[in-house]
Order: C-alpha cells, then structure tokens, then sequence
C-alpha cells in the first residue's frame, strides 16, 4: 500500500500521543529543538540510546519496527512533541507499588464497593492519563537505564526526573515531595507509600468502613501521588509559586493533579476519596518547562 505524504501525516496524528510532522528529518538541526525538550531534532530524528549500564534504545517515531508495526508513543521520540524521562525507582525490598509498574501510561481505576457505591463519587472510575493532556509523552526508566547523575544520552545534557519510593514513617504529615524546578536541576522526588497506606487506613478505621476496598484507593493514591511529585521536577506547574498552598499547588478543593493534597471525607460510616487524575490544561500546559 502506497500512502502519500498527507495520508502518512494524518495516520500519525490519528495514533495516540503522536505530533503531526512538522520537522524534516532530511534536513533535521543538531541545534534547535523545535519541542523544547532537551533534545535536538537531529538527535530525536536519530532516535535516542540511554545511558547506563543497561541501555535502552528509542526509535524515532512514525518508523515501523522489524515486524511492520510503529511503536507506541511512550516506546518511541518525537521532534514534534516533547519527550519527558523519568525514573521510577520502587524500594528494592518491602516495596508497596507492585500494583503500579506504570505510573505514568493511562489507567481507569474503579472505585465501586462491592455495595455497588464508590468511594471516589458517582462517576465510579478515576481515569489517569499521565502527561499526554500537556502534550507530553512520558518514557519510564530504571535507574540502570540512565546515567549515574540522571543524564539520558550522550547525545544530550538533558536528565531523567527520578522519582523514589520511600518506606519511611517518621513523620504522618508529608507523604510526598520534590523539588521544584527542571529536570536538569535537583534531585530528590519522593512518595512515601507507607506513610500512604497507614493514612488510608486511619481514616477508613475512623469510619468503621470495612466495605472500601483500601488497596484500591492506595493505587490510586500512590498514582496521583507519583504524577503529582514529577510535575513539580518539570518546571512547578500550577498557575504560581502560592506560599497559602504550600507552594507550587492549587488548593485542596481544585481538584487537579497539582492540587496541595487529595480530599477525603468519612461521612457514613464510609471512607470516601477524591483523588485529582484531571490537569488545569491552560495554567499547567503553560507551565510545563524541560529546559531553560
């Protein structure tokens, strides 16, 4: 079969996460980069090996494999649309997230009892969806897939955002936190998925609710949480630095990813949970930032 141009251009913006063509990859610069990622589109064109000691390598997209299929957008780099890395480091041993190998790729998360009522409001579902509604596309790494000091590539001096699980529970009032700024600056996100979990229970044993399925809200809550931390490694997010809200948040009560906490209520004799899967899609698309 035979596509011309156009057809090959609107195929690709059919695909999910995939950038209509607007760089040349014929004539593609090893200086500008059009989608302001950290990565040039001469590199992105290339497609993009990781550093480590165990190297994975990312095509450029639109460039079916051996077997004639185009990689998925998070398997693959666009010069058209930003690429983001991150990674993901469970605890080596006592780890909480083996429900959660992917944070960042699209899950709807049921929240219905066994009653037939939800603990996360009438709509019964939490639908996550990563960065894609920033017009970003998230790349999962292990740490052995990245430098030592987070770099991806030799290509680059672009670094992975690392986010961490911690088992620590010396203090109930934090159970995440990063720093705010780019991915080349700070290291240090981190969810503490203990502290989560003791905290799901306290408030649904205050309840008396023995119906909720409480590993399903810390999936969901461990989710949010890790999205939530990443973001502020990608330029803060939300509309401003807001010293009321803890810093870069929205108040509790917005709803979004990057509000200061999730909300929670134990009317009923139910622990009840609404936990941001939702971007501001103006404020917080603006206010992704990868590079200087």
């Amino acid at each position: 079969m035979v596509l011309s141009m156009a057809g090959i251009a609107l195929m690709l913006a059919l695909l999910p996460g995939y950038a209509t063509a607007a760089v040349n990859c014929a004539t593609a610069s090893v200086t500008a980069d059009s989608d302001r990622d950290g990565f040039s589109d001469a590199a992105e064109c290339a497609g993009i090996t990781t550093m480590g000691t165990a190297p994975k390598r990312f095509p450029r997209c639109g460039i079916a494999g051996t077997d004639g299929v185009l990689p998925p957008r998070d398997q693959c780099v666009d010069p058209d649309s930003a690429d983001v890395f991150i990674i993901y480091k469970p605890a080596t041993t006592g780890s909480l997230l083996g429900a959660l190998p992917d944070p960042f790729g699209r899950q709807d998360i049921s929240c219905l009892r066994t009653d037939g009522t939800a603990w996360c409001g009438t709509l019964g579902l939490i639908s996550f969806t990563g960065l894609s509604s920033l017009g970003a596309t998230v790349h999962q790494l292990t740490p052995a897939q990245a430098g030592t000091d987070r770099r991806v590539a030799t290509v680059s001096a672009q670094k992975a955002v690392r986010v961490s699980e911690s088992l620590d529970v010396s203090s109930t009032d934090v159970v995440g936190n990063c720093q705010w700024g780019l991915p080349t600056g700070l290291d240090g996100c981190a969810v503490y998925t203990q502290r989560t979990m003791n905290f799901i229970n306290s408030k649904c044993d205050q309840a008396g609710d023995t119906v909720t399925d409480r590993n399903q809200v810390f999936l969901a809550y461990s989710r949010f949480l890790v999205i939530h931390e990443s973001g502020h490694s990608l330029g803060g997010l939300a509309a401003k630095y807001d010293a009321a809200y803890g810093g870069y948040h929205y108040p509790t009560t917005s709803g979004f990813v990057m509000s200061q906490s999730a909300q929670y209520d134990t009317l009923g004799g139910r622990c009840n949970w609404y936990i941001p899967s939702n971007w501001n899609n103006t404020l917080d698309a603006a206010g992704l930032k990868l590079i200087k």
